[in-house]
């Protein structure tokens, strides 16, 4: 595998919402956390440095963890 992205996405109200991410932008394995208004909270790298071993990873967390992931993110809210 040459690079790969698992995205969480959340229909919230009207709009499609990317609720946090993996993928292999800018040559290493990582997950970026997202604010509510979209913005990077933060970037986490991941310890696998092989993508097929960080992709299994990382899907096996977006599957596990999609609730708590979600409630951080709304969490992030300032309406």
């Amino acid at each position: 595998m040459t690079d790969f992205r698992v995205i969480l996405l959340a229909v919230i109200g009207d709009r499609l919402q990317c609720v946090t991410r993996y993928d292999t932008a800018h040559g290493f394995a990582h997950r970026d956390i997202l604010r509510f208004d979209g913005s990077l909270l933060r970037k986490e790298p991941m310890q696998e440095n092989d993508f097929d071993l960080a992709f299994d990873a990382a899907y096996a967390d977006i599957t596990f963890n999609h609730e708590r992931h979600l409630a951080a993110f709304l969490a992030t809210r300032t309406e």
